[in-house]
C-alpha cells in the first residue's frame, strides 16, 4: 500500500527487527512507495549464507531510490537511519533548509522565496510554504 506523500518521522524501530529483517523492511517500504522489487530480498526463513551482505547492499539501494524518487512533496527531507533515534524514516534537514537560497530565515533575500523556516530559541523549527502551510517542524 503506498504512502504517497511520504510522512515525516519513524517508519520502522531498529531495535524490533535483526539487522537482515530491517534491511527486507527498509527494502520492501521503498516497493511500497512503487521501487520495483529486488529479486532476492523476499523474506526467507532462515536467511541463507551471506545473506546479509547482499540485503544490506539492497536496503542501500532502497534507501537512495526513496531519497531520489519520493520527496517531491517533503522538501528539505532525507531518508535514513538514525542512530540517536535507534530508528529509521523521512527525518527534515534544518541545516538544508537554512542553507537554501529559496527558503527565508531571516530578512528578506535577493532570491524567489518558496519556504519561510522559523527557528525559536529553543531551537525548534517549522517550515513554511511561503502561503503560511506548515510543511514539517521539528521539536
Amino acid at each position: 500500500m503506498p504512502h504517497n506523500p511520504p510522512q515525516i518521522g519513524c517508519y520502522l524501530d531498529r531495535a524490533l527487527y535483526t539487522p537482515d529483517e530491517l534491511s527486507r523492511e527498509i527494502i520492501a517500504l521503498a516497493v511500497s512507495f512503487g521501487m520495483p522489487p529486488i529479486p532476492g530480498a523476499e523474506p526467507i526463513e532462515p536467511a541463507p549464507e551471506g545473506e546479509s551482505e547482499f540485503l544490506f547492499e539492497a536496503s542501500n539501494d532502497a534507501i537512495d531510490w526513496l531519497n531520489e524518487n519520493t520527496l517531491a512533496d517533503a522538501p528539505f527531507c532525507f531518508w535514513d537511519n538514525d542512530d540517536e533515534r535507534g530508528a529509521f524514516g523521512l527525518w527534515p534537514s534544518v541545516d538544508g533548509a537554512k542553507d537554501d537560497p529559496s527558503v527565508l530565515v531571516e530578512g528578506p533575500k535577493d532570491c524567489q522565496v518558496e519556504y519561510v523556516l522559523e527557528i525559536n530559541d529553543h531551537g525548534n523549527a517549522t517550515l513554511y510554504r511561503l502561503e503560511r502551510v506548515e510543511v514539517w517542524s521539528v521539536v
